[in-house]
């Protein structure tokens, strides 16, 4: 009897749920008792509201865009590749780092994009689902406390790794991705262009000092 090379939605869902529920759960709730005591049911309860939310974000995402790469995928559908690179971007890196420091900030940031991302999908793609309108609207508005609660110190880190991003995606991405940029200072349009406003703002600072000193001359013949 050969096996069968396939997997069951039951499968997937028994994935999916083995790669959030880790061995975090066990330190961070440790973490949340200390502080508040037993009301710490209430803040997962609230917490699964959020996840929530956002697992529902992702689900329709993936029915607008079924294609793999994920948030990277669906931002880049929706918005452009540069978006996505820094959905990507930030995950990996807050994957990477194991949910310390600013990993936080990245991950909101990323899942802001892709709430956005939604918004985009079902204004162009017009499909009739339930609570697709609202949901990203409640996950923007997840997305933007969460960044706004972190510390100081871990939005800056977390804005330095996403801004760090920017010259990767240039250096590594095709050059067809950033024609705009090199249509704009490359093109013999725009060299001669910008000769044209160097010479004129060069005229007109000749033509200001050459008033101003006939101003001061005036001055001075009125005062003999």
């Amino acid at each position: 009897m050969e096996p069968k090379h396939r997997l069951t939605q039951f499968d997937l869902t028994n994935i999916i749920v083995g790669a959030i529920v880790g061995a975090d759960i066990y330190i961070a709730s440790a973490l949340t008792a200390g502080p508040v005591g037993p009301f710490s049911i209430v803040v997962w309860v609230v917490a699964g509201v959020f996840a929530g939310t956002i697992a529902m974000v992702f689900a329709y995402c993936s029915f607008y865009v079924p294609h793999v790469g994920g948030p990277f995928a669906y931002v880049s559908a929706a918005l452009d590749q540069f978006h996505g690179f820094l959905t990507g971007w930030s995950l990996w890196i807050a994957e990477l780092m194991a949910l310390p420091v600013f990993a936080i900030f990245n991950i909101a940031f990323a899942y802001l994009l892709t709430c956005i991302a939604l918004i985009v999908l079902v204004r162009h793609q017009q499909q009739h689902l339930v609570g697709q309108r609202i949901l990203p609207l409640i996950g923007i508005a997840i997305c933007t406390f969460l960044l706004y609660s972190t510390t100081l110190s871990d939005k800056i880190a977390g804005t330095l790794v996403i801004l760090a991003g920017i010259p990767l995606y240039i250096y590594f991405s095709p050059k067809e991705d950033i024609h705009h940029l090199k249509r704009l200072f490359l093109t013999e349009e725009a060299v001669l262009l910008r000769q044209v406003e160097i010479r004129n703002r060069y005229l007109g600072n000749i033509i200001r000092l050459l008033h101003l000193a006939y101003q001061r001359i005036l001055v001075r013949m009125r005062s003999l």
